[in-house]
């Protein structure tokens, strides 16, 4: 009976479960990216909400939050392509492949068939597989900024790092205690500003001047 049992054992764990097969038979993630950005040109809602799973969270670094659950994400994106329109397209310029459950990638938008000012960007997706279907679970995005303002950037955090107070009840009582003007203007920036020059100054002024 212990040699039986032993063989069972060892048969079961050489065995592919059906849901294993069905899990490795599943496109791979660079795949599924793919897919996710081709729908969001096509402006397929549906499509784009069955690529993710049902608890996925998705980051787009512009917003303070993440957008958590399909639902949640559905919305963001329908959002977005309300606003829009139809010929601001995805381009992807490179994707990592031979990982089945994570890819990277960068990516521009086009207008019209010309590349969007400011709007490069690179994001990270990680799948997983749920009944027999990768789904992806989680994803984030980084986009180019409208603004470059190089050195002064690196300055100003240096500076942040050494004269921001060290005691945190210091910082909440007064915040304006040990900043210089650039640090604030910048802090201002990170609070908001950009993402509101981000659409009215992409979608308004190039729309009007850049591509007439």
């Amino acid at each position: 009976m212990a040699t039986a049992r032993g063989d069972f054992a060892a048969a079961a764990s050489t065995s592919t479960s059906p849901t294993r097969e069905a899990a490795e038979r599943q496109k791979e993630a660079a795949e599924l990216v793919q897919e996710f950005y081709a729908a969001i040109n096509r402006r397929e809602i549906v499509q784009i909400g069955d690529l993710f799973a049902e608890d996925c969270v998705y980051e787009d670094l512009v917003f303070p939050k993440p957008f958590v659950g399909r639902k949640a994400i559905i919305e963001f994106f329908q959002k977005f392509m309300n606003s829009v329109g139809s010929e601001l397209e995805f381009k992807v310029d490179d994707i990592t492949t031979g990982d089945p459950n994570a890819a990277g990638v960068i990516w521009h938008l086009e207008w019209k068939g010309k590349p969007f000012p400011f709007s490069k960007g690179c994001s990270f997706y990680r799948c997983d597989v749920f009944d027999g279907k990768r789904q992806i679970v989680y994803g984030r995005d980084a986009v180019e900024p409208a603004t470059k303002p190089g050195d002064f950037t690196l300055v100003s955090s240096l500076e942040t790092l050494f004269v921001v107070p060290r005691d945190s009840r210091l910082v909440a009582e007064s915040p304006m205690e040990g900043h210089r003007l650039e640090n604030l203007v910048l802090r201002f920036w990170g609070l908001g500003f950009s993402d509101f020059y981000h659409l009215a100054f992409n979608s308004a002024y190039w729309n009007r001047i850049y591509y007439r």
